[in-house]
């Protein structure tokens, strides 16, 4: 009772109910013209599908009971058989645990990821400059915009940013960011001072932790300004994780 309309000029399918036409004069044919894309989002939306569903738990509750039933033996009329015999000659290999295991899957959802638990052991510190250096040349840095509320107060007009993941602070200690790395409104800050009296405009670095002012010497966090850090971008990433997502996760 329906017709599909193949506007592609290609395919192999065939039939009474197809038809082949181009697009142009598909939609001259009774489509509508206005509010196509609500009527694709409509046909294209989910739905519940609840047929669907309960002829798959009847599936496998069928199986259940006939887990070593023959692929291939007479339907004898049941549904059920008949279903996974088309299945299994139409994908050659397919076994009666291949479409358990998938019908599991979609009523059930995928299983709960397992997740180790955390070992004892303890990595030591090694520096090996021969294989780090090519491989911090090849990063690519990012700006990492800096939240007001993570500038602390170090002295009156002086702020410090301190990465908050484990494995950004173990990347910052060992790479060597350029000259312009902190930057107020996108113009870079000038690398000097000290770490508590950094001049106007300027930034330190000590470590993983870098400490700044404002161009002209105001408070960074009340100046309405906005500050931001090159980092690569796999540091990016992860500080700008969920802080309950870094927490569980020992990031």
């Amino acid at each position: 009772s329906r017709i599909y309309v193949n506007a592609t000029g290609a395919g192999i399918l065939h039939g009474a109910g197809i038809r082949r036409q181009s697009l142009a004069e598909a939609l001259g044919t009774g489509a509508p013209r206005a509010g196509l894309s609500s009527l694709v989002s409509d046909r294209h939306g989910p739905r519940e599908g609840a047929r669907l569903v309960a002829a798959a738990r009847t599936l496998r509750a069928h199986l259940a009971r006939h887990p070593d039933r023959p692929a291939l033996e007479d339907a004898d009329g049941r549904p059920c058989e008949s279903t996974l015999d088309a299945w299994q000659r139409f994908a050659h290999g397919v076994s009666r645990p291949d479409i358990a295991g998938a019908l599991d899957r979609a009523l059930d959802g995928p299983p709960a990821p397992v997740v180790p638990a955390p070992s004892d052991a303890r990595a030591a510190g090694v520096f090996d400059a021969e294989w780090i250096v090519p491989l911090a040349a090849g990063l690519r840095l990012v700006p990492l915009s800096i939240p007001r509320v993570r500038m602390e107060s170090v002295s009156p007009g002086v702020r410090r940013f301190r990465f908050r993941t484990t494995a950004a602070r173990l990347i910052a200690c060992v790479l060597q960011l350029p000259d312009e790395a902190l930057a107020e409104d996108g113009r870079p800050l000038r690398l000097g001072g000290t770490l508590e009296h950094p001049g106007p405009g300027e930034y330190c670095r000590w470590r993983d932790e870098y400490y700044f002012t404002g161009s002209d010497g105001t408070d960074p966090r009340d100046n309405g300004r906005t500050y931001s850090l090159l980092v690569p971008e796999c540091v990016a990433h992860l500080e700008t994780l969920p802080f309950d997502t870094i927490v569980r996760h020992g990031v």
